[in-house]
């Protein structure tokens, strides 16, 4: 069984990693007491805890389980008794694999292994090719295979923390770029996204093409589709499986991605790499501003607290471009 929040369930049921959901949304009392009854109806092997907040703790101490397994913390001997390291150096979904490493002696080698230790996180550089690293088959997130269906390029321009978001003035450029390049363009998102990508599409349509593009008028509003809002986290990895790549923010959009490895151009702003939220597949880059201000939290905030948000606005959409040619490794005529 898995416990998560709205939105999460039918993609791991769909995809088979998962037997039965429960949902847990901390905003409606009700809907939470029901799943904390749910859960306490039962006696469980292992309960495997990846978040370390003390509410969390609180709620598992009122579960029957065998053994109860989280990150070490100083404050949570009492209410787990395997208590697990964290890996900090490594990204983040090696981190939560560690968990199992109590269970699994083969696991805990396998983190000492070549192959692993290249994997760990990555510097300021403002351009980070991940495509040299090999993830291990036992760490990808790659469960199903790429679909492609023309030559259509995914932008999620959205995120749940503003300073996260590439500027719209950026990606609406960017999308005249490709679709002169003779790329289509599918804008995705949440229905709370679906203004912004609605910015961006009215730009792309309504201005020139881009400086050597030869699409006209017609051609060129009629290549960009607004999907923002019109699809679950199950129907987006499936919409992925269609295109050739993804351009996006450190965002879920990233990580939906990896699933069937589908290239993906990541534009970081306030969050770095060394927090470990890289994108978990080997067909990527990043785009990034190397700044004495970054990072300036763990997931970025909704303004910029110099006020300038120079780790965005300073990313062109030419050094975008590039790194979708670099990516794919083509140079698209113009």
């Amino acid at each position: 069984m898995l416990a998560c929040r709205p939105g999460l369930g039918e993609f791991f049921t769909q995809a088979g990693l998962a037997d039965e959901i429960v949902i847990i949304n901390k905003k409606d009392k009700e809907q939470m007491s029901a799943a904390m009854k749910t859960l306490r109806s039962r006696e469980w092997g292992v309960a495997f805890v990846p978040h370390e907040s003390i509410r969390t703790a609180l709620l598992m101490s009122r579960l029957k389980a065998k053994h109860k397994v989280s990150f070490a913390q100083w404050w949570n001997r009492p209410f787990y008794d395997k208590r697990v390291e964290k890996p900090m150096p490594y990204p983040d979904s090696l981190r939560q694999l560690s968990l199992l490493t109590p269970f699994d002696s083969r696991l805990a080698e396998m983190f000492g292994q070549d192959d692993v230790q290249a994997l760990r996180n990555s510097s300021q550089k403002e351009f980070v090719d991940f495509r040299g690293q090999h993830i291990p088959e036992w760490a990808s997130m790659k469960i199903m295979g790429l679909k492609p269906d023309g030559k259509t390029v995914f932008i999620a321009p959205g995120s749940t923390w503003n300073t996260k978001r590439w500027t719209a003035r950026g990606y609406s450029e960017l999308a005249r770029m490709l679709i002169a390049q003779g790329f289509s363009v599918t804008l995705v998102g949440s229905p709370a996204e679906r203004a912004l990508c609605d910015e961006i599409e009215a730009a792309a349509k309504n201005s020139a093409p881009a400086q050597g593009g030869r699409a006209d008028q017609h051609d060129h509003g009629a290549r960009i589709t607004n999907r923002a809002g019109e699809t679950s986290l199950a129907q987006l990895v499936q919409l992925l499986r269609t295109g050739i790549a993804l351009i996006t923010n450190d965002s879920g959009s990233m990580h939906a991605a990896a699933i069937s490895g589908l290239p993906t151009v990541a534009i970081f702003g306030p969050t770095v790499l060394s927090l470990g939220f890289r994108p978990w597949n080997e067909q990527s880059v990043v785009v990034q501003r190397d700044m004495d201000c970054r990072p300036c939290g763990k997931h970025g905030h909704q303004q910029c607290p110099l006020g300038h948000h120079h780790c965005m606005e300073k990313i062109e959409a030419q050094q975008v471009l590039q790194a979708f040619r670099t990516l794919l490794k083509t140079q698209p005529a113009v």
